[in-house]
């Protein structure tokens, strides 16, 4: 498989880019005996970040000579696109949408802050039904990250998130008006958006969102589509180079889920 910023080696398939290009590479090798190497030239880089690659190409490149293939899962949507790190549906796909028509790669990072400045102001969310694992639930939603990895925008979103427990990490990010969506943005940033009355957090094998205007979505920080959409965690899907210090990733060639999945507790929504 080939893609920009990706190209083949042996039996891995190496992405240099940002997480987008990951995303494309990442296309090519889902349930395929082909690893996934990550050198990262992108601006956040936040799958780097997670898993500890080096920032710095020449390092990372370096250490895809020594690291281990490991498995982690990726999420699946109903429109048939893998994601490595997370969905974002609403607020967050909107800000990509904008950013996009603002010239993106010619502003880079100031594309997504101007956007996201202007789109705080006007952007209300709708009214949506929610599916987890086909527990039906209405709410309004401003943004709803369906999570694979902890970071989101280089923050934690939830620190039980982990890439190989077969399970999404949902957050909901509900309410409407101004004071409402700035207290969601204060306690993001102050690591406390968990705490707050208007978030929930749950987690779910299979995600579906029916809302009453069409609600944006973006996957690895590409947009994808608008609302209705499902999303599917595809267990051990991922054949990739992980550092040997890296905290995540099912043993190459062996599939168990272990007791996290198994375990793990979907509080009923309130």
């Amino acid at each position: 498989m080939v893609s920009q910023g990706g190209f083949l080696t042996g039996f891995a398939a190496i992405a240099g880019g940002g997480d987008g290009t990951v995303n494309e590479v990442l296309q090519g090798v889902v349930h395929t005996g082909t690893a996934l190497g990550v050198i990262p030239l992108g601006t956040a880089n936040v799958f780097a970040r997670e898993v500890g690659i080096p920032l710095d190409p020449l390092r990372a490149a370096e250490l895809l000579t020594r690291a281990e293939v490991r498995r982690l899962d990726v999420g699946l949507t109903s429109t048939g696109r893998y994601f490595l790190l997370w969905s974002g549906i609403g607020f967050d796909a909107e800000v990509t949408k904008q950013a996009e028509l603002r010239f993106k790669r010619q502003l880079g990072i100031l594309a997504y802050i101007a956007a996201a400045v202007r789109t705080f102001f006007w952007f209300e969310g709708t009214r949506a039904q929610v599916a987890l694992d086909g527990r039906k639930f209405r709410r309004r939603v401003l943004l709803m990250v369906v999570a694979n990895t902890r970071l989101y925008a280089l923050f934690p979103l939830s620190a039980q998130t982990r890439p190989d427990d077969g399970l999404f990490d949902v957050v909901l990010f509900g309410g409407r008006g101004f004071l409402t969506k700035l207290r969601h943005v204060l306690g993001f940033f102050a690591g406390k958006h968990l705490q707050l009355p208007k978030v929930l957090r749950f987690t779910a094998r299979t995600v579906s969102v029916f809302s009453s205007r069409p609600l944006p979505v973006q996957v690895d920080g590409e947009l994808i589509g608008t609302t209705p959409m499902s999303f599917y965690i595809q267990p051990a899907a991922l054949r990739i180079l992980l550092p040997p210090t890296a905290p995540y990733g099912y043993p190459d060639g062996r599939l168990n889920l272990g007791a996290r999945a198994s375990a793990a507790h979907d509080p009923s929504p309130p």
